[in-house]
């Protein structure tokens, strides 16, 4: 019966595409917005996530073959490309595996994903105004609140229908402060997601943010809201006023600063947030002719977001050794990664020029090494100055490294393999300062 509802349901945007010729971003978030609807009944319905398989993989195979065959065009006649449609069935069978046992959850990431999206989108379309770009994607003010709006309202109605915190005192409050806190975030993750990949980042997104509020409590989670506000009212305001991130570059690294701070502590997070502010005076000095975009930045934080991330797994399964031990490499691979950015914008103009392209990157990295890791041992977390002095000469080799190999080029016109490249310099400081630990050169560091 749930496959024959999907059947009529495309039938249903097919018919209406015929007959009425609407714009196929119409059809297409009819199929979206009835598609997450009949989605909600599988967990009350089906036990076995074989089922929940089949059917996923069935559309899936529709949805693709369609695609090839030019059929559907209520859904697949969009002006762009997207692996949206794509997507959809295999993250509707992830929640429903990692929701198991707690259908709330389910319920609530379906309704972001089918609710929340299709509003941002048709609001969007409709009453946008102030758009602004993302990549070679428009977005607009108005679908923004939109989404958040409605987001709110999905994550909450089911919150306080379900009542998992029943007994706690303040349990309403933290149903709305969690519900606050994921709209924010996942409308950002929304904003960034490119290509159609928000159907994929946005429900896993807000499980993720679900799973961690739900364990928090209500002064913390009073305390990330503010926190959260106050780093995209900052970084997006100084994106601005210097020119130096699009608005999707700075959503980048506010959900990277964020990430740092939730799932580290503040002693992680610092070294991005100064790493920022260091980012912006040698923009004004070198006078950007850029502004960084989605794909550098995200680039640029990714190998030291997968360390976080480990360190946080550590962390959970109490290896608390492990998650310190990952402290000293994290901050060389953040301070790599910067210099990277800021010799790669310095070093423009001396393009044609290696040898003073390396005095220049020489320069950086150790300004950086000192701006990014000296605040770290005033606070205790690198527990000796000897750690310093390593990760300066790490960092001086790498960039020195990046330098010879890595031609300095607009970061938004970069192919992907440039961007993979620096990277990789980046994993290669990582590495090495884990060497060194493990040979008990380098000092362990103790943070929060």
């Amino acid at each position: 019966m749930i496959a024959v509802c999907f059947v009529g349901l495309i039938i249903v945007a097919e018919a209406w595409r015929s007959l009425r010729s609407p714009s196929t971003e119409w059809t297409r978030k009819l199929v979206h917005f009835g598609g997450g609807l009949i989605c909600l009944v599988l967990p009350f319905f089906i036990h076995s996530h074989w089922v929940v398989l089949g059917l996923a993989a069935a559309m899936a195979v529709v949805f693709m073959v369609s695609k090839r065959k030019g059929w559907l065009q209520s859904i697949h006649g969009v002006g762009r490309k997207t692996v949206g449609t794509e997507f959809y069935p295999l993250v509707i069978y992830l929640l429903f595996v990692l929701c198991l046992g707690a259908e709330w959850k389910f319920v609530i990431c379906v309704l972001v994903l089918a609710v929340s999206d299709s509003a941002a989108a048709l609001v969007g379309k409709r009453f946008g105004r102030c758009r602004f770009a993302v990549e070679d994607e428009c977005k607009s003010v108005e679908g923004s609140a939109a989404f958040f709006a409605v987001t709110f309202a999905v994550v909450f109605i089911p919150l306080w229908i379900w009542d998992p915190l029943a007994g706690e005192p303040a349990a309403v409050w933290h149903y709305g402060l969690a519900s606050s806190l994921i709209g924010l975030l996942v409308m950002c993750v929304e904003l960034i997601s490119l290509r159609g990949t928000d159907n994929l980042w946005v429900p896993l997104g807000a499980l993720l943010v679900l799973t961690k509020t739900m364990q928090t409590d209500v002064a913390d989670l009073r305390i990330q809201n503010l926190s959260f506000s106050l780093i995209l009212i900052t970084v997006i305001s100084a994106s601005f006023a210097s020119k130096t991130f699009n608005v999707g570059g700075a959503i980048v690294l506010c959900l990277g600063s964020y990430s740092c701070w939730a799932m580290g502590s503040f002693d992680w997070a610092l070294p991005v947030i100064v790493g920022f502010g260091f980012y912006l005076v040698v923009s004004a000095i070198a006078k950007s002719p850029w502004k960084l975009r989605v794909r550098p930045v995200i680039y640029s934080l990714m190998p030291p977001f997968l360390i976080l991330a480990a360190a946080n797994i550590l962390l959970n399964v109490n290896l608390n050794d492990g998650y310190r031990f990952l402290f000293v490499p994290f901050l060389a691979a953040v301070s790599v990664s910067l210099a990277q950015g800021c010799s790669n914008l310095a070093g423009w103009k001396f393009r044609k020029d290696l040898g003073l392209r390396l005095r220049v990157a020489a320069e950086i990295a150790i300004l950086v090494s000192v701006i990014l890791n000296v605040p770290a041992v005033m606070r205790g977390t690198v527990v000796a100055w000897p750690s310093l002095l390593l990760i300066g000469i790490v960092v001086l080799g790498t960039s020195l490294l990046s330098c010879c190999v890595v031609r300095p080029m607009p970061p938004g016109d970069a192919p992907r393999r440039w961007l993979y490249l620096r990277a990789s310099i980046s994993i290669l400081a990582f590495l090495v300062m884990v060497l060194l630990q493990v040979a008990g050169i380098s000092v362990v560091g103790s943070p929060g």
